[in-house]
């Protein structure tokens, strides 16, 4: 399987699982609930590490539990990190809130988890600019060329983000 090159962003991040149709990803496709690898290729890819999304993919498919019916539970992200000594932290908040939290947690880049009508949904965020108000890019198709300095309140109530230094 390959990567369709609409999927991705010009600097190589994974923006659109719409793109990712032939993937499959438990009983269903990565278009409907690949979000949470996809999540952590992007993650995988702003900490520097040079690892094919196609690797990742494998990876997080073979660990996936309940045969993809609930995605990817955030457990089963952790435990993809830990296997790679990678620290995870995982922040609950909304709002300023939850930037504060990241902020105080000093993470550059992580995983953020927020509800999209009734379904949750991850997509990874990357630190641009510290300086205050902090901007972060966040990539998804709806966000991924647009640098936001207070995006925490676009994902509404419901939202935690796991911190990845």
């Amino acid at each position: 399987m390959e990567i369709d090159p609409r999927a991705l962003t010009e600097d190589g991040y994974l923006k659109d699982q719409d793109y990712l149709k032939n993937f499959p990803y438990g009983r269903y496709p990565t278009s409907f609930n690949g979000c949470g690898w996809v999540a952590i290729y992007n993650v995988e890819h702003a900490i520097g590490q040079s690892i094919a999304a196609e690797a990742v993919y494998e990876v997080m498919h073979k660990m996936l539990p309940y045969d993809g019916t609930q995605g990817t539970p955030f457990p089963t992200m952790v435990r993809y990190y830990a296997e790679r000594n990678i620290p995870v932290a995982r922040i609950y908040g909304s709002g300023e809130t939850l930037i504060r939290a990241v902020k105080e947690h000093g993470a550059p880049r992580g995983i953020l988890r927020y509800m999209e009508g009734r379904e949750p949904h991850y997509i990874a965020f990357v630190l641009v600019d510290a300086e205050a108000p902090a901007r972060y890019r966040f990539l998804t198709r709806r966000t991924a060329k647009r640098i936001l300095s207070r995006p925490w309140n676009i994902f509404g109530r419901n939202t935690y983000a796991g911190g990845v230094s």
